[in-house]
């Protein structure tokens, strides 16, 4: 093992600490133990139990960090659908607000429309009053002249 103490670096550490029980040996006591686990750095497990604890401490705290992850995902998840939602919302609100301009615009069209088949009539009755007078003129200046040429004649 080749730990020094911090305060006087050429002084060789013998002594080991248990990472899980935190308990400290000699280096005479480890070497008589029936199983302890060198991890370096002065650090051991001193007994099997220790290790399988420190094993399942660690399994339970990877479940811990998959749990925290798979509930950060559902929350990302989530609050993506809530802002499709809203997207999704914004567009609908669009989208109906565009359809009630089209049915506005429709409406408009149609009462113009109403409009110039009303006027498309009135001009198409005034027409044929015109016609009418235009023939009665002409009615009218043929008996003229048949007078003027009947008292011509006399």
């Amino acid at each position: 093992m080749d730990a020094f103490f911090k305060c006087c670096k050429n002084k060789e550490l013998n002594n080991y600490f248990c990472t899980v029980r935190f308990n400290v040996f000699q280096r005479s006591s480890i070497e008589r133990k029936k199983y302890f686990k060198e991890l370096g750095d002065s650090k051991i497990y001193c007994s099997e139990k220790c290790e399988n604890e420190h094993v399942n401490d660690k399994d339970i705290h990877i479940e811990r960090l998959n749990k925290k992850t798979q509930d950060f995902e559902d929350e990302a998840m989530e609050m993506e659908k809530k802002k499709d939602y809203q997207k999704i919302k914004e567009q609908s609100d669009t989208i109906k607000m565009l359809n009630k301009e089209i049915i506005e615009t429709q409406v408009r069209m149609l009462s113009h429309e109403t409009k110039l088949m009303n006027k498309n009539n009135k001009i198409k009755c005034l027409e044929q009053e015109l016609k009418d007078l235009d023939s009665v003129g002409r009615n009218m200046v043929n008996a003229i002249r048949i007078l003027e040429e009947e008292n011509n004649q006399y």
